[in-house]
């Protein structure tokens, strides 16, 4: 499509514009530390400071900076190449929508929100945390679809990869496996063939925590510090200064209503209401009309009142938060399909 021609040239045009973010060097002390240890060099990966980070996005990115000489080089092509994982997850995205809403238009315009937000396009190139793992949560809402649809192991295979692929860039991935099971399973109420499906959510939960393993080489050693890794998760033991409502609050002191307010200061003025108003009438249609499950359909209800669940979690848990709402990311592709 000639709109995507434009975003990479636009992308190959100003991915050196953007600078280095303020805990980059730390993401590449990891990444060196878990290579290190996948040649040998460093076999006391448990005492590597920040092993409860995944480096599936970060290793491969490292390995291929590494190929040009200058600092300047390297910080280029590792803007253009996050960029680029962007604007694929954004092709995927628009192929997500085709199938949801049956509308080429309708899928162009959620593709032009998400590319146009400013905060996620700036993101796109200097964040090698959040943006790649917004991407690979939309990635793996298309390959769900493509395993509740079909019967064969290829999208079981796929499916997995990418699910391992999302949580070892961030824990918060193990949502999609929660959702995977509870697309399975109401899957089977349209479905006779509860055999087939049980067989393919078996083995999609063992090549899921094969591929995990794989691709984190922080549990080759110890599979169980993914446990770990949640609970560090949940309650994030650094306490940074958030600037909120005009005051410093510590991360570990933000307000329950530190995420609300930041989603609807930052996110374009339309979408909201909008959000509010498909929600209203997919709950109508699901209680008051007939409504038909499919695979398409039943991906558009979990995924569209996700946020709300997120965000109910959140204010139950109260996890750690810091430079704005930017962990939470992955929602706003969400908020669109809304």
């Amino acid at each position: 499509m000639a709109l995507f021609a434009i975003f990479i040239i636009v992308g190959f045009s100003i991915a050196g514009d953007y600078g280095v973010p303020w805990d980059d060097h730390l993401q590449i002390k990891i990444t060196r530390f878990n290579l290190d240890f996948i040649i040998g060099n460093n076999q006391n990966i448990s005492e590597m400071p920040g092993n409860m980070f995944g480096t599936a996005f970060e290793l491969p990115l490292y390995l291929f900076q590494q190929l040009f000489d200058s600092y300047s080089a390297k910080v280029y092509v590792r803007h253009l190449v996050t960029h680029l994982y962007f604007l694929f997850s954004l092709f995927v995205f628009f192929k997500l929508l085709v199938v949801l809403f049956k509308s080429f238009n309708l899928a162009l315009l959620g593709v032009v929100f998400l590319y146009f937000n400013p905060i996620l396009f700036a993101n796109s190139f200097f964040n090698t945390k959040d943006i790649p793992f917004l991407s690979t949560f939309i990635i793996s809402i298309y390959t769900l679809y493509l395993f509740l649809k079909n019967e064969d192991k290829k999208s079981m295979l796929l499916h997995a990869f990418i699910t391992a692929f999302l949580i070892d860039i961030r824990v918060s991935g193990l949502l999609i496996p929660v959702i995977t099971i509870i697309s399975v399973v109401i899957n089977q109420l349209i479905n006779t063939s509860y055999k087939v499906y049980l067989r393919k959510l078996v083995m999609y939960t063992l090549f899921s925590a094969v591929f995990i393993i794989l691709f984190w080489p922080a549990l080759w050693k110890d599979p169980f510090m993914l446990f770990h890794a949640v609970i560090h998760m949940t309650n994030y033991p650094s306490a940074v200064l958030n600037l909120f409502n005009g005051e410093l609050i510590l991360s570990s002191q933000n307000p329950w209503y530190y995420i609300p307010v930041w989603i609807a200061i930052s996110t374009p003025f339309l979408l909201l209401p909008f959000y509010a108003i498909g929600l209203f009438k997919m709950t109508k249609d699901f209680f008051v009309s007939q409504y038909t499950l499919s695979p398409a359909s039943i991906i558009a209800v979990i995924f569209v009142f996700l946020p709300l669940d997120v965000l109910l979690l959140i204010i139950l848990i109260e996890p750690t938060f810091y430079d704005t709402w930017r962990h939470l990311y992955f929602l706003f592709p969400l908020i669109i399909i809304g």
